[in-house]
């Protein structure tokens, strides 16, 4: 059975109609009725510190405070999303987050990879991402999270949501500029359907050289936010 990713946002607000009313904008998203609520919620900091963004830190004082007004807790799903038509999908999220911060939301986190930048960051973000020659390394830089540790690796979540393989490597001194560099030949270049088991992987002649080696996604179960369908990159340092 194919499985399908999709975007959950959480939204903070004070006005759960508004998110309702901006849903229906969107074609196929959807407002979570059952766990959207319109109350305070303890711990909403706690959840948003977590899943800061650290590759480049955007949370700013304002951004914290803003999450303790909330009154209003909002979750939208995006249509379930078949590999073709990720970057599509991730695109309109990326709007629907921009249009609700204009209608009065504090606080936005990506459930689907366990991100949240702070609100100017993702207006910038939106902008850069209406750029063709921008669209994707702003998808990336919204929705894809970076460096997660795992025993001896660091990896990345959120590929899945632009429609490509996650990406794991051997813990390094450089290895965090490297997944980056990676990742974004991925993106960018659009170089995964190039790429094949065994290949390398170097930014220039002075750096690390790192095998490459498609695998399954094994960290999460497949009901998982983070699971990715289509797999990693392992990238091993030769």
């Amino acid at each position: 059975m194919e499985i399908q990713p999709r975007h959950v946002v959480c939204i903070l607000n004070n006005d759960q109609d508004v998110i309702r009313n901006l849903c229906k904008e969107y074609p196929g998203f959807e407002y979570d009725e059952e766990y959207s609520h319109g109350n305070f919620q303890e711990g909403m900091s706690t959840a948003f510190a977590a899943s800061m963004e650290c590759l480049i830190p955007s949370f700013v004082l304002e951004d914290q405070e803003s999450i303790y007004k909330h009154t209003a807790v909002n979750y939208v799903l995006s249509p379930r999303m078949h590999k073709q038509d990720a970057v599509d999908i991730s695109q309109k999220m990326l709007s629907f987050v921009a249009e609700a911060f204009k209608l009065g939301a504090l606080a936005v986190k990506g459930e689907s990879s366990g991100i949240a930048h702070g609100k100017l960051r993702w207006l910038e973000l939106s902008e850069r991402s209406k750029e063709p020659e921008n669209q994707l390394s702003s998808l990336y830089r919204a929705w894809v999270r970076l460096p997660i540790s795992d025993d001896s690796k660091l990896y990345s979540v959120g590929m899945h949501l632009i429609g490509m393989k996650d990406v794991e490597i051997n813990n390094c001194d450089s290895a965090i500029d490297d997944l980056d560099m990676f990742l974004l030949y991925l993106v960018v270049d659009r170089a995964e359907p190039n790429i094949k088991n065994g290949q390398t992987f170097s930014k220039d002649n002075e750096s690390m050289v790192y095998t490459i080696n498609g695998i399954d996604c094994n960290r999460y179960e497949s009901d998982d936010f983070f699971y990715n369908p289509y797999g990693l990159w392992s990238l091993t340092s030769k």
